[in-house]
C-alpha cells in the first residue's frame, strides 16, 4: 500500500495517469466525442459536433461527406440524464436515414458517461460524396449532445 502511494506522484507526472479529456476550442471537453470513437468503433469520423434541438423544431447543417464513404453510422449523444422519450431522425441526403433512442430496445448502447448517453444507427451502405445535408428531428422532444458521423474509407 506504501509503495503504491509512493508511486502516485511518479505515475502522474509521467503522464500514465493524466486526464483522459482534451478541452477543444469552445471550452468543451471532447471526452463526449472521444468515448465514442475510443470504443472499438470501425471507421473514420468525418463530423463530430454538438448539436440543440428545441421541441418541433427540426436543424439543418451541412457536411462534408469523404469520397467513397461506405457503411455509413451515426453517433448521438444526450446531455445530460437521458428519458425514453428521447429519440431522433437523422437523415444524411445522398446516404439515408437513421434512427436513435433512449427508450430501452432497439438501439445499440455505444457507451454511457458522464458526457451523456451514446446510441448508434446505421445510415447507408454507400453515401455520396461531397457536401450534405444532415437533419435531425427529435419531434416534440428538446434535445442537446453530441453527433458523430463515421464511415469506412477506401485506402488512398
Amino acid at each position: 500500500m506504501r509503495l503504491s502511494l509512493a508511486l502516485l506522484p511518479f505515475l502522474l507526472f509521467s503522464g500514465c495517469l493524466a486526464a483522459s479529456h482534451n478541452q477543444t476550442d469552445d471550452g468543451s471537453t471532447s471526452d463526449e466525442g472521444a468515448i465514442a470513437s475510443e470504443a472499438g468503433r470501425q471507421g473514420v469520423v468525418f463530423y463530430n459536433e454538438p448539436y440543440e434541438v428545441l421541441p418541433n423544431a427540426p436543424i439543418e447543417f451541412e457536411v462534408q461527406v469523404p469520397e467513397g464513404a461506405t457503411n455509413v453510422e451515426l453517433e448521438m449523444s444526450v446531455s445530460g440524464a437521458s428519458t425514453p422519450l428521447d429519440e431522433a431522425v437523422v437523415t444524411l441526403s445522398g446516404c439515408g436515414q437513421g434512427y436513435v433512442t433512449w427508450n430501452p430496445g432497439p438501439n445499440l448502447i455505444v457507451s454511457v458517461n458522464g458526457g451523456g448517453s451514446w446510441r448508434e444507427a446505421a445510415l447507408c451502405e454507400r453515401a455520396s460524396g461531397g457536401v450534405r445535408t444532415v437533419t435531425v428531428d427529435t419531434g416534440a422532444t428538446p434535445m442537446t449532445g453530441r453527433i458523430l458521423l463515421r464511415a469506412d474509407l477506401p485506402d488512398a
